[in-house]
């Protein structure tokens, strides 16, 4: 069995011995059942944070900033803006076609995933798109949800 290690960012929580999460604080231990920032993968039976794809688009002053210091500088540039913001990059590859870079990344929000988009595209070298990525296990689970819906004209 593979025990759950909290992200950097909850560096104040453990996992027990029984896989429950506990908070430390000044006084002692809080017991936790569940945590609304952390998603079951239902197929790997571990917890997880919501993954993202971050394309990237440089402008000509960060393809200028990328030629001086390389690609390694580029790839821990975007790990320490996903950690500052309680996040981690999962892979990182530049490509052809239309976008310059992909990044996977875990954040622990939205919010987490957007403040890293908008301070780079905000940084004026580079622009992001950001994808929020769905674990099959969410699509089996959307296919069976049961929607009203009235398409346009009927």
């Amino acid at each position: 069995m593979t025990t759950y290690q909290p992200p950097p960012w909850m560096s104040e929580w453990k996992s027990g011995p029984s896989g429950r999460l506990t908070a430390l604080n000044g006084v002692g231990k809080l017991r936790l059942r569940s945590c609304v920032i952390l998603r079951r993968d239902e197929t790997e039976g571990r917890a997880s944070v919501p993954k993202y794809l971050l394309q990237v688009n440089y402008t000509l002053e960060g393809i200028n900033g990328l030629l001086a210091k390389g690609g390694s500088a580029r790839k821990a540039a975007a790990q320490a803006a996903a950690k500052s913001a309680g996040g981690k990059v999962e892979s990182f590859y530049f490509a052809f076609g239309s976008a310059d870079a992909y990044v996977i990344g875990d954040f622990p929000d939205n919010a987490a995933a957007a403040a890293v988009a908008l301070t780079v595209s905000a940084s004026g070298g580079a622009t992001v798109e950001t994808t929020v990525l769905l674990t099959p296990d969410e699509i089996d689970k959307a296919a069976e949800t049961t929607v009203k819906y009235r398409p346009p004209g009927s």
